[in-house]
């Protein structure tokens, strides 16, 4: 079954699940951490006071896609991957090594990083 292969590969792995399912608090191998919040915010509080930590929030660091860090790239490298204006408009980007999927300072940075700042006052 998933949910047992998704324990396993966690247990497996040295990992700890993270669930909302009560029923899953009792199976045996290495115990989930089972979280009670309903929202997200509320989930995040408790999953990092639960493991005793801080968050390391490095926002902006790593490919969506697959997770890789990214490489600085200039906008002359970036030149027909991107469409002409954010090349004329952008002069830093970066790029993953992995996947090249092109990343740069658009419309939607802004509002992304007032959330992670919101994020660390929350988890602060």
């Amino acid at each position: 079954r998933e949910t047992g292969r998704f324990f396993l590969n966690a247990e497996f792995d040295g990992r700890v699940a993270v669930t909302r399912a009560r029923g899953l608090r009792d199976r045996p191998g290495g115990p989930p951490i089972v979280l009670e919040s309903e929202d997200a915010d509320g989930q995040l509080v408790e999953l990092f006071s639960r493991i005793g930590e801080t968050p390391d929030l490095r926002p902006f660091t790593r490919c969506l896609e697959c997770n890789v860090p990214l490489e600085e790239a200039d906008a002359a490298s970036v030149e027909g991957k991107v469409p002409s204006y954010i090349a004329e408009r952008f002069d830093r980007f970066h790029r993953c090594p992995s996947c090249g999927r092109i990343y740069w300072e658009g419309s939607h940075y802004d509002a992304m990083a007032e959330e992670v700042e919101r994020l660390r006052r929350l988890l602060g």
